[in-house]
């Protein structure tokens, strides 16, 4: 798949319906396919406590290095942008795009991934997903994602998650969110076309905010993240 577009055939294959992107990302979005999900349990311990990081938790950091970039994006609402980040994911997370998009969705439907100041974060973990997988997307027109501010998004970073690596993923999640919080960093991701900058920027921010304030994360009972 190009950095630009999908595989553009709309066929439905053992990775799922698809949808089909244009050139200038315009998608026909399937809401139809619910393959299994699993959103965060984190413990049936309801005091569990994810202390230091482990050494694949530090190797997330170069998730920044090396996730996948789309700017310009043009969809028409929250769920075509999900379904966008969806097929962006699947392939890096060794997934179907089905049960990325029935992840990411059944996350969402618990209430919203929006941030504030126009970013979005939809996340969820998954039996199926093989790796971490990151995916930015900036899009050309602002989305209502239902967001607490109600500012409508145009920057979107999406993240699916092994099950079996759950603290890792609270970490990964909530030093992403802090990354996110930056006016500076999210007007970088608006305005620059640098795909490279903009990763070295999000990195180099992750790195400096995990030196300053270690993650010591609690969870308690079914946590939605």
């Amino acid at each position: 798949m190009s950095e630009e577009e999908g595989d553009g055939s709309g066929n439905k294959n053992d990775r799922g319906r698809r949808p089909s992107f244009a050139h200038d990302h315009r998608i026909r979005v399937d809401l139809n396919s619910k393959p299994n999900f699993v959103i965060l349990n984190a413990s049936a311990d309801p005091d569990i406590v994810y202390g230091e990081p482990t050494e694949s938790a530090l190797d997330n950091h170069e998730l920044f290095l090396a996730m996948d970039i789309s700017l310009g994006a043009i969809v028409p609402n929250k769920e075509a942008a999900i379904a966008l980040a969806a097929d962006r994911l699947a392939d890096r997370a060794g997934m179907a795009y089905g049960d990325v998009k029935a992840a990411l969705t059944g996350r969402e439907a618990l209430g919203s991934t929006a941030l504030g100041k126009g970013i979005a974060m939809p996340h969820a973990i998954a039996p199926a997903c093989l790796r971490p997988a990151v995916s930015l997307i900036g899009l050309a027109t602002s989305v209502d994602f239902d967001a607490p501010d109600h500012r409508d998004v145009d920057v979107v970073l999406a993240l699916i998650w092994p099950h079996h690596r759950a603290g890792d993923f609270v970490r990964f999640s909530v030093l992403t969110s802090r990354v996110l919080s930056d006016p500076t960093l999210a007007e970088v991701v608006r305005q620059s076309d640098d795909h490279g900058r903009i990763r070295r920027l999000l990195h180099a921010r992750s790195r400096a905010l995990r030196s300053l304030t270690p993650l010591r994360v609690r969870t308690a009972g079914c946590a939605t993240f």
